[in-house]
């Protein structure tokens, strides 16, 4: 089985300082693949695709990668930064019209990324399809760009299958929590991967089931659609020791922008603040800043209260980042709506202390109600997190442990030989 692995998106994005979700899985299957698929090429552009070949590939394998690739919490200079102020006393922190807010320079923040990037300009860029494509697979795991289908029909035209992983329908049953039109671009997505996938992956039941009644409404027929939990990165099965801080702090991991609901958490730390003073645990934002959040930024940025109790900031490797989570006194996440939930597996992964809202992706994960709470029940939120400062947490939710990162890209791509198990699989012809 020959895997064509769209890599235009991370190509993209290389050099952003804070990856979202769906880039951390977007790496999560380049690196795997790159390190165990014996037939796998990587495609970048959208209209007009094109692949470094399979025989390129080696020199993106794990055991070439620089150190940079496995650099601890030490090494992150975000993380020092953030450790280094969690260390002192609130007394001691710079004086601030609001929140403290630790924003990364520019830098690479996927080295495995920037070489690809380099291979291209050195090989002078990807070569042109093969014609025939009889036999590969193209395998997508982002939504970027599928609202121009015009590649996929190229691929597809050559003999290619087509697998998509949907992570949710959340622009379409929420547009108001999107950008102006996302909703319609995402309506677009959704139409070309139901008209010319072969197999869907879905991050979770709830974005099944939201893919399930899409269809249903539209009278529409769903291609296969296989469930394949996201996994965690591995140092989250295996924790780091925790962050050292002279006071408690809890932690919430996020794009920041109105579905991720900060405001609920901002305004509460607004209130144990006023009630606890100097006494008040420290709130740490970790994410870079997105959309229609200038609610939040004000906030943020204007609330002389929060000065001395809450850190913002984004660029966290995940080194520094489980280090953080390892010492929190609680995870906390508070979206209103979600397809599938990282942070809260990684919080899981660790037997971390976590709060999180009662909404279909979570119950999934936390199968108790024990801590869980509705996005909009401040009350409860603000006695969950009370029991934390107290270390009285309530009891431990029951569980389903999350797996790692190369289990759920080996469950995707098993479900993807399954789908060719009834053809003759053949290496795509040179071009």
């Amino acid at each position: 089985m020959h895997i064509l692995f769209d890599v235009s998106r991370l190509i993209g994005r290389a050099a952003l300082s804070a990856p979202t979700g769906i880039d951390r899985v977007d790496y999560a299957y380049a690196r795997h693949l790159a390190d165990h698929a014996r037939n796998v090429s990587f495609v970048v552009g959208r209209s007009f695709p094109r692949i470094i070949p399979g025989r390129e590939a080696g020199f993106l394998r794990r055991r070439q990668r620089s150190a940079q690739d496995e650099a601890g919490a030490h090494d992150d200079p975000q993380a020092r930064r953030l450790f280094e102020l969690l260390s002192q006393p609130p007394a001691a922190w710079p004086s601030s019209r609001g929140a403290q807010r630790l924003q990364a320079p520019p830098q690479t923040t996927f080295p495995f990324v920037a070489r690809l990037s380099a291979r291209m300009k050195q090989s002078g860029g990807a070569t042109p399809l093969p014609r025939q494509l009889k036999g590969a697979v193209y395998l997508h795991t982002s939504h970027s760009g599928l609202e121009n289908p015009k590649g996929i029909d190229k691929l597809k035209a050559r003999g290619a299958k087509v697998v998509v992983l949907v992570h949710d329908l959340i622009p379409i049953d929420y547009p108001e929590y999107c950008r102006p039109d996302e909703d319609v671009a995402h309506e677009a997505r959704m139409r070309n991967v139901q008209e010319r996938a072969d197999l869907i992956l879905a991050n979770s039941a709830y974005t099944q089931s939201r893919l399930a009644a899409w269809a249903q409404r539209r009278a529409l027929a769903l291609p296969p659609v296989r469930v394949t939990p996201l996994g965690v990165e591995p140092l989250y099965l295996a924790p780091p020791p925790p962050a050292r801080a002279a006071r408690p702090y809890f932690v919430t991991v996020g794009t920041i922008e109105p579905r991720k609901n900060h405001v609920l958490l901002l305004t509460l730390w607004r209130r144990l603040a006023e009630e606890m003073g100097d006494d008040c645990p420290a709130l740490v934002v970790v994410g870079r800043r997105g959309w229609e959040m200038e609610a939040v930024a004000d906030l943020l940025e204007r609330c002389p209260a929060l000065a001395r109790h809450v850190i913002e900031v984004d660029g966290l490797g995940d080194a520094g980042l489980a280090a953080l989570m390892a010492g929190a006194s609680g995870i906390l996440q508070p979206s209103h709506v979600e397809g599938f939930s990282l942070p809260v597996a990684e919080a899981l992964a660790m037997d971390a202390p976590l709060v999180a809202s009662d909404i279909p992706a979570h119950r999934e994960m936390v199968t108790s109600s024990s801590k869980l709470a509705d996005p909009l029940d401040g009350p409860r939120w603000l006695a969950l997190i009370k029991a934390l400062i107290a270390a009285r947490p309530q009891a431990g939710p029951a569980v389903r442990r999350p797996i790692g990162q190369e289990q759920h890209v080996d469950a995707a791509l098993k479900a993807i030989a399954q789908l060719s198990a009834r053809r003759s699989v053949a290496t795509p012809d040179a071009a």
